[in-house]
């Protein structure tokens, strides 16, 4: 007899199938998929599958056995699926994520014709301050552009997918790209470039020549042993 519990989440849990095999045998077997990138659709949905032995009836005691058992393993699925999913200092999503909702934006720009924004932001001499100041200086500049960032984006529009890089993904319903240019010019320590999707063909060259763009910007910047 088995029993099936289906856990459907509205973010992408990166696990494929966990078996729990409780009461009375108390080995357990779980299979987690931690690859960073892009998810299939059913990598989307985590699946617990409680099996009883052979013989065993479904009663009161080892239901609940079970049910805690699996109930213990959400709890520590969902922890990993937090320190895949989101960067510890800044509590933004991380570059994994950032692929899947830039591809799948793409696509919407593509097929409904509805545009949006990209933004590159780099940290202004991270690794200066860094070397400079030491690590509790660094981490205390990427917490205040994050801050900013918060405070002019959405949460689920701003994903941090390098030491010192941040990127944003902005629908044209959200903001237009004239007004994310303004409000991004008032961000301080940071260099940025924003690209509007008409156009592009592909995110790829989207995201390479926004990129590229932006890396010609920073090094017209001031000398770089010097902190901004």
């Amino acid at each position: 007899m088995r029993l099936f519990l289906t856990i459907v989440s509205f973010i992408y849990l990166p696990v494929d199938t966990v078996f729990l095999y409780p009461y009375p045998q108390k080995n357990f077997k779980i299979s987690l998929n931690l690859v960073p990138k892009p998810l299939t659709y059913e990598q989307k949905y985590g699946i617990i599958g409680v099996q009883l032995n052979k013989g065993d009836t479904m009663n009161t005691e080892n239901t609940d056995t079970a049910l805690d058992l699996a109930n213990e393993r959400i709890a520590y699925l969902e922890s990993l699926v937090k320190k895949y999913k989101f960067c510890a200092l800044t509590e933004l999503m991380k570059d994994q994520d950032f692929d899947d909702k830039f591809h799948r934006v793409f696509e919407e720009y593509q097929f409904a014709e509805t545009s949006f924004t990209l933004v590159i932001a780099d940290i202004n001499y991270l690794h200066n301050v860094n070397k400079l100041e030491g690590w509790k200086a660094g981490n205390n500049l990427i917490e205040g552009v994050a801050t900013q960032l918060k405070d002019i984006f959405a949460l689920h529009q701003i994903y941090r997918i390098g030491g010192d890089e941040f990127c944003m993904v902005v629908r044209e319903s959200s903001k237009t790209f004239e007004e994310i240019e303004e409000v991004m010019k008032k961000v301080d320590n940071v260099t940025f470039k924003c690209t509007k999707s008409n156009g592009y063909v592909n995110p790829s060259q989207m995201f390479k020549e926004t990129d590229a763009e932006l890396n010609k910007i920073k090094l017209a910047r001031p000398n770089l042993e010097e902190r901004v």
